[in-house]
């Protein structure tokens, strides 16, 4: 979903890619709708859609452009890919593909762009959202939800913390697990960087608790798409799991009575690609 084009070591295996969605789906699907209501009418126009997963919101997105419009979504997971084809409706195309593979479209081939919980895994956002900017057709609008920069879930504190130690400092992690999360002011300046106006930002609370520390490692790491703690090796003295475990105590010092909470910030935002000047 990022640069460099996610190849397999990249793309979750299949019992990773349920667990995930089994963890996540209903909040993620709810934050999708009310980035498509936040959008406006989409009524006989085609969307695409980045990181569509299974499908699910692909086929409410169906439903608000009508058999007129289409929908494409595009997942780099096959393993999502080949679900959500067995819910795919008539005027909806699903195919394996990402941010970095929007090459293939022409320019302005797209009404409307809807990229729900994507920005902060990528590596170069300026660079995706200007090729965003360059697939909509003037007057087309993105809109797109990430994660608030300024309030980091507990585990990518902790996680931050242990991986600042010796002998992990001595192994980062590849470009491609680095995202970019941003806050709202940063967020802003990308969108409008990248030659979108009339740039709308919404900050949305977004509580999560998690009961109990593994739960919420299993969160993350569920959402890395196996990207978590990767960079360390299993062998020969086993970095990987001591880190997870140092990770869980660093959590167990911020457990409260109802487990691990994470009061974190969404930014819903909805952008246009300016309509030309007149002559």
């Amino acid at each position: 979903m990022s640069p460099p084009e996610p190849g397999p070591a990249t793309q979750p295996p299949p019992d990773l890619a349920e667990h995930f969605a089994r963890i996540v789906t209903d909040r993620h699907l709810k934050a999708g709708r009310a980035l498509v209501a936040a959008l406006g009418p989409l009524q006989g126009g085609g969307v695409l859609e980045l990181g569509c997963g299974t499908g699910l919101l692909s086929e409410h997105l169906a439903e608000v452009v009508g058999p007129g419009g289409e929908v494409l979504g595009l997942d780099p997971s096959p393993y999502h890919v080949t679900i959500a084809h067995q819910r795919a409706r008539p005027h909806v195309r699903v195919q394996v593909g990402s941010a970095t593979t929007l090459g293939r479209f022409p320019a302005g081939c797209f009404d409307a762009v809807v990229a729900n919980d994507l920005l902060h895994t990528w590596p170069e956002p300026a660079q995706v959202l200007h090729e965003l900017h360059r697939v909509l057709r003037p007057g087309g609008r993105l809109g797109l939800v990430t994660p608030c920069r300024d309030h980091p879930h507990p585990v990518d504190t902790a996680t931050a913390a242990v991986l600042a130690r010796k002998p992990y400092d001595r192994h980062p992690p590849a470009a491609e697990d680095l995202g970019q999360a941003v806050n709202a002011t940063g967020l802003e300046a990308l969108l409008h960087e990248a030659g979108f106006e009339r740039v709308r930002i919404e900050a949305q609370a977004d509580v999560t608790v998690h009961p109990s520390v593994n739960a919420a490692i299993e969160f993350v790491q569920a959402g890395r798409w196996g990207r978590f703690l990767r960079q360390l090796p299993e062998t020969p003295f086993n970095l990987r799991a001591r880190a997870r475990s140092e990770v869980a105590a660093e959590l167990v010092r911020v457990r409260t009575d109802e487990g691990i909470r994470h009061t974190g910030v969404r930014l819903l935002a909805v952008a246009t690609r300016a309509l030309p000047a007149p002559c």
